[in-house]
């Protein structure tokens, strides 16, 4: 016969590991809160861990540390418990809410990291069983961590054993931000011990993937176990308290549930609740104000279910006590309480509500559309009229409320926007007790989805993407941007679709019609919202990205290549997967960043019969293994070539710099300076063209206070690059490309005022720069596997403007035919587009002209374009009457003053035209 105890934080310093918690009663719990002062008793932090050693204990940083802190340590971070992927470092700061955390790094904590627990012993305790929570704090973190829970024991153990979890695969890092509920039944070898027992949460496997290492914190603690007890009679719960009921006028609340049992009595337990609760043994029937639960023959009752509901007659707050009783045990006890909400009336419409100002007070009604998939602190309803999102900053509205899809709702708050989204600040919600209905999406076009802003919606014939989704990330489901919420939360909740794929097609789309600004996107809430239902449209893979009579482009940041410090572990696979990619999307011209090795680069140069390749000399800090910039092109395309490093002089004597934002030995990425092909390009059926290609590597962002400052030098770099290119090449064809580490409509750096992006320079010169694909940032979609923005991107000059394919601009699927690409080969994709440079044989369009009036030209003119027009003819002349008109060119451009008189009819015939 067992007794359920509560674990208290009494301690003794005893042992060589100092400090360790003697058991009491159950549960013992720990949340902390108070780590800012100490790392609470009987916790320690350590590095080393394996499955024979405890490992080393390290220094514990109190001082609370942003998620994105970059230092390898154990730290005190902000718990995920109210806040969310995007919280900024003074929300986390201030967060009263505090985990137990670490950021690995090489030298600390891969593998064997390890928060430990030391109890003193476990004697008179049996059947422990832990729960705790395990948070993945850094959402644009690819690289990911496997976690275990282990157990050993004696003042020294030398032997630890791992238990089984529940989850079985425990893990943060992985592009995810979440808050997992870990359960552990720990094994009878813990019962009733007289030495010390250490319990870890730990790694003893090496992170997998490249990049940086993630922020993993620990919470809320608990560790349940139980007494064996005499021969007496008692009473047994598993729990004290219930709280948290919630409810409006006329409805009872959602029920909670605890445990009752008892040992050695004589009669049954007669279980009594207050005047404003109700209870009873089956869920959801039979409440009633008292229960007597028998006893057997033996003297015991069976561990029994009792549930618990607020009647919700009458509004206010109410509290109370429900007592269990039987002859000569003790009386048991659970405290309640909860509240009950006036009703809501006078509901108004929803679209009436849409278009009042931020700040009114309003009360709408309506059916949920989302439900616990959001999180729980967001949900949408909508009614006739339209929806709309609705927001709690504290506490879950969906778990206090057991709000579902379909449930009825009425909501009183304060209207507001979030990034131009509409929202109701919630002071009062109410669950309307009456059958759920289901909702029905509304079919729409995509180009109305901000008409139908917080409505359900369904948008067909989209083409689906080749991807396994993670959490708080866009996906181009083209021609609409479907954006997957956070992972999880405090509550336990899990996004259904996180962790689930889907592959290159056609299908629909289903979810909330939302926005990030001005900026469409659709929110799924369900596995069944996003489908594929046919084969891919033709033209949207990479391997039939290449032609052989156009100029074909790529950029592609190829991660660390050759580093065996950084980026992927597997340098040969990457090797392999990067000569597959380029292979596939075949590109005529790559600029490959990042390169770091260059007997790597050769070895894959080598290996790629018809390119060649060539590298910067001029690296980040001017280390040996820092980054470069590169280029891989093809060999028969490309004659004639030379290269150079811009902006040289500038590095090699700073001083000339004027009002540079930081040390001027930063300048231009601290020495990555952007590197220039220059080649006659030998396209077939084109003449040939003088090209210059400017690769460049622009200075990265950091979520660290040094972010303005670094947007501010980036911003510094590629304006005296823009000066540079003006001044001295002028005249010249001209295709910049790279990894810009920002993009090119608003900034992705955080604190910046208006959030103009750093190349504001080049946007703002239309009539030098097309933006070619600022198209890809305008339609949602990213260059990066770990970020939601387009950082990598090509522009090119003026003199290349009637030559750029619109509409070529596009992302590559590499992850369509590179297994685990994110983790193997690069954080960033290939971005790829194309020219056409033109015929060789003269371009001829034939006007001929019907319902003849004025002869202006008389009969036939014939225009040849001279070599100095590029090939190409601008036509400003009036054709009337009968007249034919040939133009013999590469291109013909029909500008103002051009026309067919009213009433005439012309046909056009085009014959060896590109354009």
């Amino acid at each position: 016969m067992k007794l359920i105890f509560t674990l208290f934080f009494l301690s003794v310093s005893i042992g060589i590991f100092g400090q360790q918690v003697t058991l009491t009663s159950s549960p013992y719990t720990q949340d902390f809160n108070s780590i800012s002062t100490n790392l609470p008793n009987g916790w320690t932090v350590r590095s080393g861990a394996t499955t024979s050693n405890l490992g080393t204990e390290e220094t514990f940083t109190s001082t609370p540390t942003s998620w994105g802190d970059r230092t390898g340590d154990f730290k005190n971070f902000a718990s995920t418990n109210g806040l969310t992927a995007t919280a900024s470092t003074g929300d986390q700061s201030a967060s009263s809410n505090r985990s137990l955390g670490i950021r690995q790094s090489e030298s600390i904590g891969d593998p064997g990291a390890a928060f430990v627990l030391k109890l003193a012993n476990t004697s008179t305790f049996d059947n422990f069983a832990l729960t705790f929570k395990l948070q993945s704090l850094w959402a644009n973190i690819s690289r990911e961590t496997t976690w275990k829970v282990d157990y050993g024991i004696g003042n020294a153990p030398t032997s630890f054993t791992t238990l089984t979890t529940s989850p079985a695969v425990l893990k943060t890092g992985g592009n995810t931000f979440s808050n997992q509920t870990v359960s552990v039944s720990l094994p009878a070898a813990l019962n009733n011990q007289n030495q010390p027992v250490y319990i870890r949460i730990t790694t003893s496997t090496a992170t997998v993937g490249g990049g940086l290492r993630a922020s993993t914190g620990i919470d809320d603690v608990e560790l349940t176990f139980e007494q064996v007890i005499g021969t007496d009679p008692i009473i047994l719960l598993n729990t004290t308290a219930r709280s948290g009921f919630v409810t409006s006028e006329g409805n009872p609340s959602s029920e909670q549930t605890y445990t009752v049992r008892g040992e050695n009595l004589t009669t049954g337990i007669i279980i009594a609740a207050p005047t404003d609760f109700e209870i009873t043994t089956t869920s959801g029937n039979g409440y009633t104000s008292s229960i007597t639960l028998p006893q057997s023959g033996s003297g015991q009752v069976p561990v029994t279910p009792v549930f618990i509901r607020l009647k919700g007659t009458s509004a206010g707050n109410f509290n109370g006590i429900i007592t269990h009783t039987s002859t000569g045990a003790p009386q048991k006890s659970v405290a309640l309480d909860g509240i009950v909400n006036p009703p809501i009336n006078a509901s108004t419409p929803i679209a009436t509500v849409r278009a009042m100002v931020d700040g009114t007070t309003v009360t709408v009604a309506g059916r949920a559309t989302v439900g616990e998939q959001f999180g729980g602190f967001q949900i949408f309803i909508q009614d006739a009229t339209g929806g709309i999102s609705t927001y709690r900053s504290s506490e879950n509205l969906v778990q206090e409320n057991n709000i579902a899809i379909g449930d009825s709702v009425q909501i009183q708050g304060t209207l507001a926007s979030f990034n131009e989204l509409k929202q109701i600040n919630i002071t009062q919600v109410n669950r309307v007790n009456v059958p759920a209905i289901m909702p029905v999406p509304k079919v729409i076009q995509s180009t109305e989805i901000l008409a139908n802003e917080g409505q359900l919606v369904r948008i067909n014939d989209v083409t689906t993407p080749t991807a396994t989704f993670t959490s708080q990330q866009n996906y181009p489901f083209t021609p609409v941007q479907v954006r997957i919420t956070q992972q999880s939360n405090s509550a336990g909740y899990v996004n259904p679709l996180v962790g689930t794929s889907i592959t290159l097609g056609t299908g629909y789309a289903i979810g909330i019609a939302g926005r990030f600004n001005s900026v469409a996107q659709l929110l799924p809430r369900l596995t069944t919202d996003l489908v594929r239902t046919g084969e891919p449209a033709p033209g949207s893979t990479d391997s039939d990205f290449d032609t052989d009579s156009t100029l074909d482009v790529t950029c592609w940041n190829v991660e660390w290549f050759g580093s065996t410090d950084n980026g992927p572990s597997d340098e040969n696979l990457q090797v392999t997967n990067v000569k597959t990619a380029l292979e596939t999307i075949n590109a005529d011209i790559y600029n490959l960043t990042e390169v770091t090795d260059l007997t790597a680069f050769n070895n894959l140069v080598a290996i790629l019969p018809d390119y060649s390749g060539v590298c910067s000399s001029e690296v980040s800090y001017n280390s040996p293994d820092g980054q470069r910039v590169c280029f891989v092109y093809k060999t028969a395309l490309f004659t004639n070539i030379t290269t150079r490093h811009l902006l040289k002089t500038i590095k090699d004597d700073p001083s000339i710099l004027t009002n540079y934002p930081d040390d001027k030995n930063r300048f231009w990425a601290s020495g990555r300076l952007p590197f220039a092909l220059t080649a006659d390009v030998n396209i077939s059926g084109s003449p040939t063209q003088n090209i210059m290609f400017v690769g460049i590597h622009a200075r990265a962002n950091t979520s660290s206070a040094e972010s303005l400052l670094r947007y501010n030098m980036r911003k510094y770099d590629v304006e005296v690059l823009k000066d540079s290119l003006d001044v001295q090449f002028l005249n010249q064809k001209i295709v910049m490309l790279g990894d810009f580490n920002d993009d090119l409509d608003v900034t992705v750096a955080g604190s910046i005022p208006g959030n103009e992006t750093s190349y504001v320079a080049y946007n703002n010169d239309p009539t030098r720069f097309n933006m070619n694909t600022r198209v890809l940032s305008d339609a949602g979609l990213r260059s990066t596997v770990g970020f939601s923005d387009m950082i990598d991107h090509i522009i090119s000059s003026n003199e290349l403007t009637p030559e750029y394919i619109s509409g070529s601009a596009r992302v590559s699927n590499v992850e369509q035919y590179v297994t685990n690409y994110g983790s193997t080969t690069s954080d960033h994709y290939p971005v790829m587009a194309r020219f056409s440079l033109g015929s060789n044989s003269p371009c001829s369009i034939l006007l001929n002209l019907i319902s003849p009036t004025d002869d202006i030209l008389n009969s036939t003119t014939t225009k040849q374009a001279s070599s100095d027009t590029r090939g190409r003819i601008t036509a400003t002349n009036v054709i009337t009457a009968t007249s034919r008109a040939t133009y013999q060119a590469t291109s013909v451009e029909l500008n103002p003053g051009f026309k067919v008189d009213s009433g005439a009819v012309f046909l056009a015939e085009m014959g060896g035209c590109m354009n």
